[in-house]
């Protein structure tokens, strides 16, 4: 990336997209079946699970305005990049109140951050995008959402990949899951993400260089949260957090570890590749 594209990037930060959209029960009952879940139907009034509103406000961006890999040149936040590759890093959520069944939402979308970064296959750069989202009853989740943005990998090599450190042994909490193409392509479909590593092996493994479909950052992020939900009960979550580090891939085991801190109010978590080492910490916080 040479510095005049990193300027022309940074000269557009404060980029704001407004988007409205109704919390229809519907694609709650989607997201409970892409997870492999039982939970009831929700009906008007209910509250909606923490994380599961990603499946609102989907990005309708039609497809000559799509990259080869399916994501977004410009999706009105974001401003098109140098670099073709992106990989969601991280996001920090804090649920302020409810959004209910029924409810109208309204989000604002902005482009806050972009850092240049040197990673495994050379330079890259980290997007940030921070949101708010409001109901008639005002603000309901507020949340800052990190990408990288990486240089293509050459023809027939393979992706760079980090080696993650060992998986804790005191968590107290375990699940396993193994996220198949059908779960993948479900939730590609829910939230409505056309980026191909999750649903095109062959342009995963022959153009990206990886050993098969990748799992969403965000699959394995909510797969975590929900460990947390169901692990605390009613006990109301607050804030979530997630940091990915390794990819992780559809056929394979993935252990989620969770680690409870009562006196702190806090839940550490971790999903565990079949390696044995970290691929997403996270932390919950609750009330």
């Amino acid at each position: 990336m040479t510095p005049p594209a990193l300027e022309e990037l940074r000269a557009q930060l404060g980029r704001v997209v407004e988007q409205q959209d109704v919390a229809t029960a519907a694609p709650m009952r989607g997201m409970s079946v892409a997870f492999n879940r039982k939970d009831a139907m929700p009906v008007e009034g209910d509250a909606i699970p923490p994380g599961w509103h990603t499946a609102y406000f989907l990005p309708a961006i039609p497809a000559w305005e799509l990259n080869a890999d399916g994501t977004p040149l410009d999706n009105g936040v974001l401003p098109a990049m140098p670099f073709p590759r992106r990989m969601h890093t991280g996001l920090k959520v804090r649920f302020v109140s409810p959004i209910r069944v029924g409810d109208a939402l309204r989000r604002e979308n902005r482009f806050s951050g972009i850092e240049p970064r040197e990673g495994r296959s050379g330079p890259l750069f980290v997007s940030t995008q921070t949101r708010s989202i409001f109901t008639p009853r005002g603000l309901a989740i507020e949340e800052e959402f990190t990408m990288a943005h990486l240089p293509a990998v050459e023809p027939g090599a393979a992706a760079p990949a980090r080696q993650g450190e060992p998986a804790p042994q005191d968590a107290t909490w375990e699940r396993t899951v193994t996220p198949d193409a059908i779960n993948l392509f479900r939730y590609s479909a829910l939230t409505f993400n056309a980026h191909r590593i999750h649903y095109d092996r062959q342009w995963a493994m022959d153009v990206e260089g990886f050993r098969g479909l990748v799992v969403h950052g965000m699959f394995t992020a909510q797969c975590l949260l929900d460990l947390a939900r169901d692990r605390l009960a009613a006990t109301p979550i607050t804030e979530f957090s997630f940091r990915a580090g390794a990819p992780l891939f559809e056929g394979e085991p993935i252990r989620l570890l969770g680690r409870h801190l009562p006196a702190q109010r806090r839940v550490d978590l971790w999903a565990v590749s079949p390696a044995g080492t970290i691929a997403t910490k996270a932390t919950v916080h609750h009330e």
